[in-house]
């Protein structure tokens, strides 16, 4: 019933917004495999885009805990989801009694409809696991790093008593999430917020661009970045908020020039019987694309940020394959549009990897850098 009421109440928020601004959203759901890194926590963005890119809405932001960090009965993903008013506030979830991330990350894909297709998507967890994991349920209210029904939530003072509190709790093993963005110093949720809401617009103000890739980097993070004065007291606009001295945004993959593909293997299809009948050929081959992420690593300490952007490398191969009717030939006929399988990344690198197959410095090579708009995906 919670669920169905939430889902309602998202249906008649997406109606207002269509009706009062014209722009008309997707209805699916994607997580973006871009992440932005504060401490153990990473955190990924999950959201709508319009068919023609014009509008994007992140509705959720999920901050999954560095597996390796989690000690004890660690709060290990921590969902903060955007409401649906005008004030653009958000509530924070998290799942208490289970540290098993792949299946907090399945009942979020069902709360939110995200499809299969985008588990590799999750970074901190393999499609496989994902697809065998069961769902927790329903997760439970978090206020400042604390269940709201745990008895420490109302015992201890919000503020900096409250955020060294979560700290010393989190450390020794307890039920709590220390995530950076809750630790605004104030005692309201008011500078927490402002935070997610940067982050979410400068998300969409990535989508959105119209420009290349490197503008649309620039754009995004432009519009989650204030200015801000050394010695001002009031932290609040400070991407990411708070006391996060390095925040680590990683932007989407983007392709590389054109794949490098092997050659086409033919697959005819035919009828059974005393007279086999070709009725389609089908072609199938292997690719591999060259992608490249852009990583801005923002030090807030001390206050002016400065920011500096180096990038990752990676091979992403595939299955490419498509079928005509009748018998075909080497190379596949015209029309034939192909449809991209398989995804297979590699782990990122700050070097351009090989070609596969070829050693490196050998030929080929990878063709001319040139950057397109979206990954094979």
């Amino acid at each position: 019933m919670i669920r169905l009421a939430k889902r309602m109440a998202w249906a008649a928020f997406g109606i207002g917004t269509v009706i009062g601004s014209g722009l008309c959203f997707g209805e699916t759901h994607h997580i973006s495999d871009m992440s932005i890194r504060e401490g153990d926590w990473i955190l990924k963005p999950v959201y709508t885009l319009a068919a023609d890119h014009s509008a994007a809405r992140v509705d959720a932001v999920v901050a999954l805990r560095d597996p390796s960090t989690i000690v004890g009965d660690n709060l290990s993903i921590v969902l903060f989801a955007r409401d649906p008013d005008p004030a653009l506030s958000w509530s924070s979830k998290a799942w208490s009694g289970t540290q098993d991330q792949a299946g907090i990350i399945k009942e979020i894909k069902g709360m939110y409809e995200v499809p299969d297709s985008e588990d590799w998507v999750w970074e901190v967890k393999t499609d496989l696991e994902i697809a065998a994991a069961v769902a927790k349920g329903a997760p439970e209210e978090v206020e400042k790093g604390l269940l709201t029904s745990d008895p420490y939530s109302t015992m201890i003072p919000l503020g900096s008593i409250r955020e060294l509190a979560v700290k010393f709790l989190s450390d020794i093993g307890y039920k709590a999430a220390d995530v950076p963005v809750e630790k605004t110093g104030d005692e309201t949720t008011g500078c927490r917020d402002n935070a997610l809401n940067r982050m979410a617009l400068g998300v969409e103000t990535y989508f959105t661009f119209q420009g290349t890739d490197e503008q649309r980097e620039l754009a995004g993070y432009a519009a989650a970045t204030p200015i801000v004065l050394p010695g001002e007291p009031d932290r609040c606009d400070v991407p990411g908020n708070t006391n996060a001295c390095l925040q680590i945004w990683t932007w989407p993959a983007v392709a590389y020039g054109e794949s490098f593909c092997g050659p086409w293997a033919v697959l005819p299809h035919t009828t059974s019987g005393p007279i086999p009948i070709t009725l389609e050929t089908c072609y199938v081959r292997n690719c591999t694309q060259l992608q490249r992420s852009t990583v801005m690593v923002q030090n807030n300490c001390p206050l002016p940020p400065t920011v500096s952007i180096s990038y990752l490398y990676r091979t992403v191969g595939y299955t490419e394959g498509c079928c005509v009717l009748g018998m075909g030939g080497i190379p596949p006929p015209i029309p034939c549009t192909p449809n991209k399988q398989d995804l297979n990344p590699s782990p990122w690198t700050p070097t351009i990897p090989p070609v596969p197959g070829v050693p490196p410095g050998g030929t080929p090579t990878w063709p001319v850098l040139i950057p397109r708009q979206q990954p094979p995906r």
